[in-house]
């Protein structure tokens, strides 16, 4: 087989890839750290999830041999070369929702709360734990785009084209351009942005974005993703279609 080469630099682009599941969806799983390389900013985790056996790398995260740690989604790539270790890793998981092991019991119900979280954000304290810390009510929104406001360029996609023709544009990588209306902060490490550009007719006029850059309310921007169609984030709440893992520009 033909040896892939990628660079660890090139992780944002790999980010638009689809995730494994949804964020809400997807199972906790959890692992033992079998053993833990740096490289850049990356941790690199030797993990041993019950009977498989299987490499992880989260950016930022502290772990340490003997660790147990939990998990949902995340990005697969097969044969991944790491630079920085002179090393091809057949399969590895990039996990950006990831956290030293909780209770059965606490896990149960950080999904339940985590599923609220993602769709609306909550104005109730959160618990100091790992899942919840540094997680904020969502913002305040602010009145919807008018089409005048919004100057799209060539090649991008319009809100109302979006839902036209998601079929057509499910699991693709498209740009849009809108005024963030509203934001949600620190959800399962992501934020939650919702778009609009003056097309489409309601409830078919705004887009939900995840990202993990961090953006103002008001401001008009362009959103690159992999759009994602007919998502159940659980709790009652689903979305025709939804903009995932974005790279924002002004």
């Amino acid at each position: 087989m033909k040896q892939k080469k990628y660079s660890l630099t090139l992780i944002l682009f790999c980010l638009l890839l689809p995730a494994l599941a949804s964020p809400a969806a997807a199972e906790i799983l959890a692992a033992s750290v079998v053993s833990v390389e740096k490289t850049g900013k990356y941790t690199i985790l030797e993990l041993q999830q019950e009977e498989n056996h299987i490499w992880a790398a989260a950016s930022g995260f502290e772990a340490k041999t003997g660790d147990e740690i939990e998990f949902m989604g995340g990005v697969l790539m097969s044969d991944f070369y790491a630079k920085g270790l002179d090393r091809t890793f057949p399969e590895i998981l990039f996990l950006t929702n990831i956290r030293h092991k909780v209770s059965v019991r606490e896990t149960a119900e950080k999904q339940e709360v985590a599923a609220k979280k993602l769709a609306d954000g909550a104005t109730e304290t959160m618990p100091d734990d790992d899942l919840h810390r540094n997680l904020v009510p969502e913002s305040a929104g602010v009145p919807a785009a008018t089409v005048e406001e919004i100057k799209p360029s060539a090649g991008m996609v319009s809100i109302a084209d979006l839902y036209a023709k998601s079929a057509e544009l499910a699991e693709k990588t498209v740009t849009v351009r809108g005024k963030v209306i509203k934001v949600s902060n620190n959800i399962l490490g992501k934020t939650w942005l919702t778009l609009s550009d003056g097309t489409g007719t309601a409830p078919d006029n705004i887009l939900r974005v995840t990202t993990q850059e961090n953006t103002e309310l008001g401001v008009i921007v362009s959103a690159t993703g992999f759009l994602r169609t007919n998502i159940n984030l659980g709790a009652g709440y689903s979305y025709k279609v939804l903009l995932e893992n974005a790279v924002i520009a002004k």
